[in-house]
């Protein structure tokens, strides 16, 4: 389980998360470059925009793992 953009690098590599969160699908259906080569036929769907996550869809995956970003302002730059 991933956030878009982790995801996109977890996919890189090989690693490939069971769903994503985030921007990943344009309104026609086809994938948001932002979640770069994933396969978005392939993942499911946890929320497709910034702060949409749909925990009890979450729950039922029952992931091992959520990876994220981190963002503090003012304290990582």
């Amino acid at each position: 389980m991933a956030q878009f953009d982790s995801a996109a690098a977890l996919w890189d590599f090989g690693v490939r998360p069971i769903a994503v969160y985030g921007p990943h699908r344009l309104k026609d259906g086809s994938r948001d470059r932002a979640v770069g080569e994933v396969d978005i036929t392939k993942v499911e769907s946890i929320g497709n925009a910034f702060g949409e996550f749909n925990v009890e869809k979450y729950a039922s995956l029952q992931p091992d793992v959520l990876v994220a970003g981190m963002y503090e302002k003012n304290k990582l730059w």
